[in-house]
């Protein structure tokens, strides 16, 4: 039997730190503070119209029928933590990512777009924190919407494009300051990056979702070095520039065009102006392997 397709509200809310609960006060202990904060987000969903879809270990899904039911319900899930912490200062937070959009309704559980980009938003999220999107602000009622500020623009895994995220204030917040889409865009931004190694030259825009480097011949800049992993690395365009991400064994050295070097080990970083990206050692001139980059 096919699913059905409705426009509706998906929030995640996830326990933060739930493993070192079980590290700090052991199994009994820490299941019973997990299994107490779940009942009470349940209890909360419920109560703003909301229906739970499925708890998985320290985390809960549910669904609302409008925008302003599953922000409504965020808040108070946090205002409920905060008090219940008054009296017990183990209790948990928790962070929360929701979205509106469209989702297939099947059986006793949904899925489709507004699941993926809502669970995006919870792994976007801190501790005592609601991230949305700007589809879910779009629907708030005007007093939900005012308290709302712009976050952050990043691309997602899966979609063209960059996605919009909104912060919502629950609390007494200390609002230090609302980012305008003008400044969160920047006014100056990288728009290509040219990558070369011996022969071989390769120009990455903005549309580009991943650029990859390594040994495999499958990677779109093929480096044929011993200390290279297969997959050594990959180029992400986020936010009006270009970041290195190292994935290898042997870690990444990149000098800027200041002339300091910097090594990345399964970390990650921002390419500016021109410079070079060694795999595996540190930067060497005349290195055939050595790669360089210029942004335009």
């Amino acid at each position: 039997m096919a699913g059905t397709v409705r426009s509706c509200a998906v929030l995640f809310a996830d326990i933060a730190g739930s493993t070192r609960l079980y590290e700090e006060f052991g199994d009994s202990r820490a299941q019973d503070m997990v299994t107490g904060c779940l009942l009470r987000l349940t209890e909360t969903c419920v109560r703003h119209h909301g229906k739970v879809v499925k708890t998985v270990g320290d985390e809960i899904m549910c669904w609302f029928p409008t925008a302003d039911d599953a922000v409504n319900s965020a808040r108070e899930m946090h205002d409920l933590l905060r008090e219940r912490e008054q009296i017990d200062p183990q209790t948990p937070s928790v962070r929360i990512g929701l979205h509106f959009g469209e989702a297939i309704f099947e059986r006793n559980d949904i899925f489709g777009d507004a699941v993926n980009l809502a669970a995006r938003m919870t792994a976007v999220a801190k501790a005592r924190q609601i991230i949305t999107t700007e589809s879910t602000v779009d629907r708030l009622s005007a007093p939900l919407c005012a308290n709302t500020r712009l976050f952050d623009r990043a691309t997602v895994p899966g979609r063209q494009g960059e996605v919009t995220m909104y912060e919502v204030l629950w609390e007494g917040e200390d609002a230090t300051h609302i980012i305008s889409r003008v400044s969160l865009t920047g006014s100056e931004t990288t728009q290509f990056l040219r990558v070369s190694c011996g022969e071989s030259e390769e120009l990455i825009g903005p549309d580009t979702l991943e650029f990859t480097i390594g040994r495999g011949a499958q990677r779109n800049l093929v480096v044929p070095s011993e200390l290279a992993s297969r997959l050594h690395g990959r180029i992400e365009f986020r936010r009006g520039k270009y970041v290195y991400v190292d994935l290898s064994t042997n870690g990444t050295f990149i000098r800027g065009q200041e002339g300091q070097e910097t090594y990345l080990r399964r970390e990650e970083m921002p390419l500016w102006g021109s410079g070079f990206i060694s795999l595996g050692r540190s930067v060497t001139e005349g290195d055939p392997n050595l790669i360089r980059f210029f942004c335009e």
